[in-house]
């Protein structure tokens, strides 16, 4: 986390005093603005089928764009990131918009995971039924860490995106000719609706006068995919080798568990003994990685960030035994020390 002078924003109405006001576009400039030469401003009315869409426009004067936002005689909308590839915030955007998906639950149950690490973020109602945003400010980071962390964030609180549930940033990486999915502005007035967004309380979710940020949360940024297309080749184990010398092969065991679906809490075990396994084979980050592509839900950014939390700690190998208690669902130790001829209670515990 880093700490930062309080910055704080009002909950928008149409009477704010000339403080409220200019507090409201500093913090939007100085904590949610990406660009300053283009924008998205929401349609005053709806088309036919009822949408309120945005269309895209070249900014002359951001500041009075800006100001016109918080005055609610526009509605604003921006990218989380930069032409330079530069986020400032992460995005959560929770569709209700025919009233058939109320999202009261999944609101709180990721803001629940923000609180429990102190982790600042804001709360609006929308203005389409149960909709909210919740927005977190960070200290702007590559694209590619924010992507990241915001999925690991949705995934702690048991949440996916087929939950009605849009993610910012969407895109993974941006370049200066491209602009990417953009979010109305905290603080704007949803013309749809007819009514200003309303800052909430994350608990409660009832409206709060304002919300003030003392702090902004600092991402580990995270090292791009290689750009080859070519897949290192899995490394299999002998019967010639002895399954647990260092830089020898990894167990088959745990290789067969890999050309299975590991779900659940037995599928975690088995993903976290196999990278162990593989880094003390002698595999590097990149190849270790890799190795979990056929897992349904394999992301690569999201992969490596906790291969290299895995390796960091650098445990070791995990015993059979452990395995066998914490991996049975997918590892066969049984085929393993039959098909290598070792005793998976003695010599390969010991040797762990």
């Amino acid at each position: 986390m880093d700490t930062t002078e309080k910055i704080t924003l009002y909950n928008p109405h149409p009477h704010l005093n000339d403080e409220e006001v200019i507090s409201n576009r500093m913090a939007l400039q100085g904590l949610f603005v990406t660009r300053r030469d283009k924008c998205g401003v929401q349609w005053h009315q709806p088309d036919r089928a009822g949408r309120c869409g945005y269309t895209n426009i070249m900014v002359q004067d951001s500041d009075m764009q800006l100001l016109k936002h918080v005055r609610g005689e526009e509605s604003m909308a921006l990218p989380p990131f930069t032409a330079e590839d530069v986020c400032y915030w992460l995005g959560y955007d929770f569709d209700d918009h025919d009233g058939s998906t109320p999202q009261y639950a999944n609101v709180r149950a990721l803001t629940a995971v923000f609180r429990l690490h102190n982790i600042p973020h804001l709360v609006e109602r929308s203005g389409t039924n149960s909709g909210h945003h919740v927005i977190v400010p960070i200290v702007p980071a590559k694209t590619l860490s924010a992507y990241t962390a915001a999925r690991v964030f949705l995934k702690e609180a048991g949440l996916t995106k087929k939950d009605n549930i849009e993610i910012f940033p969407e895109q993974e990486k941006t370049s200066p000719d491209k602009y990417g999915s953009q979010l109305r502005l905290p603080l704007g007035y949803n013309f749809k609706a007819g009514a200003f967004s309303q800052l909430v309380d994350s608990e409660t979710l009832e409206p709060v006068v304002s919300v003030t940020f003392s702090h902004l949360l600092r991402l580990r940024e995270i090292q791009e995919p290689p750009r080859c297309s070519a897949k290192p080749k899995q490394r299999r184990a002998t019967t010639a080798d002895h399954p647990l010398s260092m830089g020898g092969p990894m167990r088959q065991c745990l290789l067969n568990a890999l050309d299975q679906q590991l779900n659940g809490e037995a599928g975690h075990s088995t993903r976290l003994a196999i990278a162990r396994e593989a880094y003390a084979a002698g595999l590097a980050v990149n190849e270790i990685v890799w190795l979990f592509e056929p897992q349904a839900d394999f992301d690569y950014a999201v992969t490596r960030m906790h291969v290299e939390s895995v390796i960091k700690k650098d445990y070791g190998r995990w015993r059979c035994d452990t395995l066998r208690d914490k991996c049975s669902e997918y590892v066969d130790c049984t085929k393993c020390a039959e098909k290598l001829n070792c005793s998976i209670d003695e010599e390969v515990a010991e040797s762990a």
